[in-house]
């Protein structure tokens, strides 16, 4: 009972459940007075049985009064992902080498993706896996070319242009960043365009193939940590 108790505890804790709290609290100090040494051989008297029944019966009553009042939720599964890690740790999708030079802007429109993907919103999904992309493709070139992006302009047809001009680029790379570009991001980004929830997924692996490919070329480009 009392490790139960614990656990409930840990697992309210950022819940609004205060008088739960409170009552389980004071059923779970009654519980460890009686498994203190010496304690566990003793017989409960009546009034010690009495009080442990009052004080379940207080914390049912106050969880049951409670718990009402709680907005509660189900994240259903999207195809083979881990609903919990998509919607807190999306890049854990990657080896952890992959993650180490991922930048931290990046990493943000990742975890807004595995979100918007979990809580079923995928145009926003699919919005937040290209920005991620292209900040992929801006720190692969900036790290190839050994300089910043050079120009005022953003879009991932200058970048690509520009990263096939370097004597070392990946041009299997650079070759699918330019399919996704033709096929599907710039197809994508137009107002009147929804994605739906069953094409979502896949366009969410397709730019985590590519994002792996361009962190696998920066990571080999970088000095050793």
């Amino acid at each position: 009972a009392d490790q139960w108790l614990l656990r409930f505890l840990m697992e309210i804790n950022s819940i609004p459940l205060p008088d739960t709290r409170a009552a389980a609290t004071k059923l779970l100090d009654a519980i460890l007075v009686l498994e203190k040494p010496g304690r566990l051989d003793v017989p409960l008297s009546e009034d010690e049985v009495r009080t442990l029944f009052r004080l379940k019966e207080k914390f049912e009553e106050e969880f049951e009064r409670e718990h009402r009042n709680i907005d509660v939720f189900t994240v259903l599964p999207k195809g083979i992902y881990n609903t919990r890690l998509l919607i807190e740790n999306t890049e854990d999708k990657f080896p952890e080498s992959v993650r180490k030079v991922l930048p931290p802007e990046m990493l943000y429109d990742l975890h807004q993706a595995g979100r918007c993907l979990a809580f079923e919103t995928p145009t926003a999904c699919v919005f937040h896996m290209f920005r991620a992309t292209e900040v992929l493709i801006r720190r692969y070139y900036e790290v190839l070319a050994v300089k910043p992006w050079p120009k005022a302009s953003r879009n991932w047809g200058e970048y690509i242009e520009e990263l096939n001009k370097l004597p070392k680029v990946n041009k299997d790379a650079t070759m699918r960043l330019d399919e996704i570009r033709r096929f599907e991001r710039n197809p994508s980004i137009h107002p009147e365009i929804v994605v739906s929830l069953e094409k979502a997924p896949t366009l969410f692996e397709l730019c985590s193939g590519v994002i792996y490919t361009l962190a696998e070329e920066i990571r080999k480009l970088l000095p050793p940590a």
